[in-house]
This record gives C-alpha cells, sequence and structure tokens, in this order.
C-alpha cells in the first residue's frame, strides 16, 4: 500500500511540473521566429562604388534594372545617411520611370511581409510592385499606406509625397501556388517643375510568416491530454 501511494505521488509530481511548463511552450508556440529575408542585398552594401564620390550610377549586387539610372548612393560620404549599413539606392529620372528588381521562390498558401525604407527627393515617388509568374496572390497592408491597385498576380503600392525622413512601407501577401516572385520597385516622375531627384531607397525585405512548429503544438495537445486524465 505504501508503495502505491509513493508511486501516485511521484506520478503527481511529475504531472505537476509538466503542467508548469507546457503554458511556457504554449507561449512559444505562438511566438513567431525571426526568418531570413529572400531578398539578396537588400541594404545595397554589396556593389561596385567609387568611395571618393556620394554616388554613381551603379547597379548593386543581385537586382536587376536600367544601367545608369539607379544611383548607388554612399551615405557616410553624403546625406541622407544610410537607413541600415553605409550605402542606399536613389532612384533617378527626369523624364520617367526608373526602377530596380530582383526574384525569387515563394511557396503556396505562405504568408509573406515585404518591407522597404524611402526618403523622398525632389518630386519623385516610390512605386513598389509584387508580382508572381503563376496563380494568384493576394495581400494586406501592413504598415503605412494601403495598397493602391491589386490584380490576380500583382499587388501595388504608392508612398506619400514630402518625407523628410526614412520611412518604412510594406504589405503581406500570399501566393494560392508555388511560383517565382518579383518585387520592383520604381521612382515616378510626377510632372513637377524643376529636376527630378528621385526617391532614396534603403533596407529592402521579404520574410516568411512562420507558423508554430509541430513540436510545440505536440506539446498543447499534451497538456489537453492531462487535463482530460485530471478531470
Amino acid at each position: 500500500m505504501k508503495s502505491k501511494n509513493n508511486h501516485n505521488e511521484t506520478m503527481k509530481s511529475k504531472n505537476t511540473r509538466i503542467l508548469a511548463l507546457l503554458p511556457m511552450a504554449a507561449a512559444l508556440a505562438v511566438t513567431p521566429v525571426s526568418a531570413a529575408s529572400l531578398i539578396v542585398n537588400g541594404s545595397f552594401e554589396i556593389g561596385t562604388h567609387d568611395s571618393g564620390s556620394a554616388h554613381d550610377a551603379y547597379l548593386p549586387d543581385g537586382w536587376t534594372g536600367p544601367a545608369g539610372y539607379a544611383w548607388y548612393w554612399d551615405g557616410s560620404l553624403n546625406a541622407p545617411a544610410s537607413q541600415d549599413g553605409t550605402r542606399h539606392m536613389n532612384l533617378n529620372n527626369d523624364t520617367g520611370l526608373n526602377t530596380l528588381s530582383q526574384s525569387f521562390t515563394v511557396g503556396a498558401g505562405t504568408e509573406y511581409t515585404v518591407s522597404y525604407w524611402t526618403v523622398q527627393r525632389g518630386n519623385g515617388l516610390m512605386f513598389t510592385t509584387l508580382s508572381v509568374d503563376a496563380g494568384a496572390v493576394t495581400g494586406a497592408d501592413a504598415f503605412v499606406t494601403g495598397i493602391t491597385g491589386s490584380g490576380t498576380s500583382s499587388i501595388n503600392q504608392l508612398t506619400v509625397q514630402g518625407e523628410p525622413a526614412w520611412t518604412q512601407y510594406g504589405f503581406t501577401f500570399t501566393p494560392d501556388t508555388a511560383a517565382t516572385a518579383t518585387i520592383t520597385l520604381g521612382n515616378v516622375y510626377d510632372g513637377g517643375t524643376g529636376d527630378n531627384d528621385g526617391v532614396f531607397l534603403d533596407n529592402v525585405s521579404v520574410t516568411a510568416i512562420p507558423e508554430p512548429t509541430t513540436a510545440l503544438l505536440g506539446g498543447l495537445g499534451l497538456l489537453a491530454l492531462l487535463r482530460r486524465r485530471r478531470a
């Protein structure tokens, strides 16, 4: 009889310890884990640049765009200072459109967050387009400005004029099939008088929003089972 009582006490003690740990597991299960950006060289730190001048007409590594128009800006030599690191881009075109773009692979049903930082210069505005080469994509505003237009395969966003300092923009999107997605960031000249100095761009990222891990969800199931046994 004494042995049975000791066994019951031991089991009770183990259950108590498990129950004490499960709330922590439950909290971790809903805590997002930092995900790596799908964008290569999102802060434009890697690329050819003449360190003796504030800017040069070069494209940074990992990005595509019209040669000679995207200014590779050294924030350590001239204002503004970069939002992240020491370099950023000044998308500049006096008469029309200037873009940078990069492609990456996305998974079906996974939600992604797009984030980037801009400073307006002159009369320019920044537009951002997220497109996929297959299926459809849905999205939602995540930061400052709402999405201005959308289609079955793209999401578009336009920045606000008058930004005196670095401002974060972004949105979330979810593709319905595995596909190649392309983010395109461009300067739009609004037709104002004088030169269009464009818009500064820095710290571009696209990250998947992780789901709770299977192991931690299993801990929640164990909690339910123990509660059922104690009832």
